[in-house]
């Protein structure tokens, strides 16, 4: 099966991508949901080759990416205990959830994604520490990724500035030194990764 270039692809997760194939008469059909779920391989973009694991005793499948397989040490997605048809419709009901539906989608190595503006990566979760993120476009264009850490509990605030584009990270030298909450920042790109360390002592100064 090939890819067509008029097929829109998700992200389901990070071993996950579909696109939907609908029906010719989708638009008078009153019946069940027939539409279908293809996944694909997030880095070939080629369609896994479901396979089902044949022991009643053993429910689940497998998924084979038929280009990922040219590499001897390359392991299936496995989904032990799982149906391939549940997998299907959680794929459709994030296609139709507000995640997708009502969300503005940026496309990003050929895959729609939500556009995210903001984005709160311990909220609701137990502890003394906060990330944020604010996601900006500078008088150039380009897209900056604010990152702000810091400790509830105390006054200040690291502040950390991403620009894809440039593949630069840099820090505001005006706020806390990142050395006094952090001891690493590691930063992924597309062809590249960023690594930042701060020195221990730095921590123990106060």
């Amino acid at each position: 099966m090939k890819i067509s270039d008029n097929q829109n692809l998700f992200q389901y997760d990070k071993d996950l991508c579909f696109f939907v194939k609908h029906p010719l008469l989708e638009a008078w059909s009153d019946g069940p949901d027939t539409r279908e779920v293809v996944f694909v391989c997030p880095k070939h973009k080629a369609p896994f080759v479901m396979v089902a694991n044949t022991m009643k005793s053993f429910p689940g499948f497998k998924l084979h990416c038929p280009l990922c397989e040219r590499d001897k040490d390359y392991e299936p997605l496995r989904f032990d205990g799982q149906k391939y048809d549940d997998l299907q419709k959680k794929a459709l009901s994030l296609l139709d959830s507000k995640t997708l539906k009502d969300a503005k989608l940026i496309r990003l190595d050929d895959v729609y994604i939500p556009e995210i503006t903001k984005f709160d990566a311990l909220k609701g979760k137990e502890t003394d520490y906060f990330l944020k993120a604010d996601i900006k476009t500078d008088v150039d264009g380009d897209t900056i990724v604010v990152i702000y850490v810091g400790n509830k509990n105390e006054k200040g605030k690291a502040q950390f500035f991403i620009k894809p584009e440039k593949l630069q990270l840099s820090h505001d030298f005006k706020d806390l030194d990142p050395a006094k909450i952090l001891a690493k920042v590691e930063l992924t790109l597309k062809d590249r990764t960023i690594e930042q360390k701060y020195d221990q002592g730095a921590r123990n100064d106060d």
